[in-house]
């Protein structure tokens, strides 16, 4: 059994790399959201027991 060679020309090589990065911004302002909004729940139900 004889192996093909490859060479450049039949292997389709493409030498443009395009590694953009998303866009997180979005994701970044809701975890915050969620985040505050879960501190906030904490906090209401940590004075709601404390003031008791």
């Amino acid at each position: 059994m004889e192996l093909e060679k490859r060479t450049p020309e039949s292997v389709n090589i493409t030498k443009e790399h395009h590694h953009s990065e998303p866009n997180l911004k979005g994701t970044l302002i809701s975890v915050l959201g969620v985040g505050i909004i879960i501190i906030i729940m904490w906090g209401a139900t940590y004075f709601l027991y404390a003031g008791r």
